[in-house]
């Protein structure tokens, strides 16, 4: 309970605001009031989102764990959300804030970077970043900088989308090269 309470805590006004009107509209079989509370939860929180990226600041999770959220500067499609389906299907369409987590011990790439939705305690991964990306090495030397300099993780916003085939794909947004070496420092 005090989890979901930090969490709380941490949402903007509006996103409070959003939250307690749609679960007003539940409890009182409102279905207007309900959805019109979870709409403005979700602008929101693309919002706040929007605000803290272009600010460079972090976000919180529910275990109060960081995030750093990366700039947008290149779109990525995520690899392997052919054997994610169940997993992309779940998260439904939406943009969110992937986390990426380097899984050195993947024995078909030691450079391999997971793409996960939720929190670092309880992720679901749905994906990798492209082998044959030349920033991926990058990106996974970045996260383990920020995890040791500031105790941290990486994250970037992540679009999930239905194709009309009806199978699921995942695009990523990136910074460049330059950008990651910089973050290095």
């Amino acid at each position: 309970m005090s989890k979901l309470l930090t969490w709380f805590v941490g949402l903007g006004m509006g996103q409070k605001v959003g939250l307690v009107g749609g679960l007003a509209g539940v409890l009182t079989a409102n279905w207007l009031i309900a959805v019109f509370g979870l709409i403005v939860f979700a602008f929101s929180r693309a919002f706040d989102l929007a605000k803290a990226q272009k600010a460079g600041e972090s976000l919180s999770t529910p275990d109060t764990a960081q995030a750093v959220l990366l700039p947008d500067e290149q779109k990525v499609f995520v690899r392997g959300v052919g054997y994610r389906q169940g997993e992309l299907k779940s998260l439904g369409r939406s943009t969110i804030s992937a986390l990426l987590l380097p899984e050195p011990t993947n024995e078909y790439d030691e450079n391999a970077i997971m793409v996960c939705s939720g929190i670092p305690t309880s992720y679901v991964q749905f994906g990798y970043l492209p082998k044959d990306f030349e920033i991926t090495p990058l990106i996974g030397t970045l996260a383990e900088v920020v995890m040791e300099r500031d105790g941290m993780l990486l994250a970037a916003r992540c679009e999930i989308e239905q194709k009309a085939d009806r199978s699921w794909i995942a695009t990523i947004y990136l910074p460049h090269e330059s950008t990651v070496e910089e973050m290095i420092g």
